[in-house]
């Protein structure tokens, strides 16, 4: 697998700290121009005869500097908004062509792909993730469309589930070993089932010392797995029903807003049933029954319908108004 010799490709996040180091490079310019301007204009033009060959040179030469200093100035300062857009625009365009071009490469060096796919990862502070909508302040989506991998691993699953184990080791970056799990979760690979659970497996044990960041890492391993197992989501339900953490639990009852399987009808159903539950992650049992009665899945409105008298001890129906609004839904109050 490509490590040194890879291509590197500059993210945003990079070239966007380049743009103030740029920008401050170009006001000293025009401040530069300016004071060479009042130089010439105080100092010299005072001292050259007016009659003499140099005198309109030099006013000339003060005035065009002026000129140009207010143009430097109107232009950094009026039309910066405007060349920050542009500038997007194309990041935006570029990436969507490198990934045009990889997909037609992927299938014939799934290593080089990789390669480049983890060298970005790797140089972000966020979590990249394949999903939408990705969890508020730590992550983004990766890539616009998950289908994207669709040929690669159809052709070249042996070669990928070597690269994405290869991720998986603990001395990876984060991201590295997050976008493999995404991967290996996406796609089913029962073949990394286990090395999951056993990367999962210590963290998991020593959970209070961990981040806030490794611990959705540890949780995005349990997801995958779990999408694995022969009954699909076993270990995460599990989870959800018997923890504590009230983060573990918010962590995973948004997976349905990103991947709304069905299976999610029954887990949520089941996880209702607890006593004593926080109400912030009640309130996302709500989004997430809307995502999945908005994919077309009848038994998240029965589940609604059964734990209504929860909802409305906890004056929640607004929340399912909003939710249901959210997914071109009809509320569900309505006769």
């Amino acid at each position: 697998m490509p490590s040194n010799n890879s291509p590197r490709i500059r993210t945003s996040p990079e070239l966007e700290s380049e743009k103030p180091t740029e920008v401050s490079q170009i006001l000293k310019l025009l401040v530069g121009v300016i004071l060479v301007a009042v130089l010439l204009d105080l100092y010299v033009l005072p001292r050259v005869r007016p009659k003499s060959d140099f005198h309109p040179l030099v006013d000339h030469v003060v005035l065009a500097l002026y000129v140009a200093a207010v143009v430097g100035f109107t232009y950094e300062l009026g039309l910066h908004a405007q060349r920050e857009r542009m500038l997007r625009r194309f990041l935006s365009a570029f990436r969507s062509e490198a990934f045009r071009t990889l997909r037609g490469y992927a299938a014939l060096r799934p290593g080089d792909v990789f390669g480049l796919l983890k060298d970005i990862a790797s140089r972000t502070d966020e979590i990249p993730t394949l999903y939408h909508p990705p969890r508020q302040t730590r992550e983004y989506k990766f890539v616009q469309e998950v289908k994207y991998f669709d040929a690669l691993v159809k052709v070249s699953r042996y070669d990928v589930v070597a690269i994405l184990r290869d991720w998986l080791t603990p001395n990876n970056h984060r991201n590295v070993r997050f976008l493999a799990s995404d991967l290996a979760g996406y796609y089913e690979l029962h073949e990394l089932k286990d090395d999951l659970l056993s990367l999962a497996k210590e963290p998991w044990d020593n959970w209070s010392l961990l981040s806030v960041d490794d611990r959705d890492c540890v949780l995005n391993y349990f997801w995958a797995a779990s999408r694995c197992e022969e009954k699909r989501y076993h270990k995460l339900g599990t989870i959800l029903r018997t923890t504590p953490d009230e983060h573990v639990q918010r962590w995973i009852l948004f997976v349905p807003r990103q991947m709304p399987d069905k299976e999610f009808c029954h887990i949520i159903d089941k996880y209702l049933d607890r006593k004593n539950l926080p109400i912030a992650a009640v309130r996302d049992a709500v989004w997430a029954l809307a995502a999945l009665a908005g994919n077309g899945h009848v038994a998240a409105i029965v589940t609604l319908e059964k734990h209504m008298p929860l909802f409305d001890s906890l004056d929640l129906r607004t929340d399912i108004d909003l939710a249901w609004q959210q997914y071109g839904l009809e509320s569900p109050f309505r006769s």
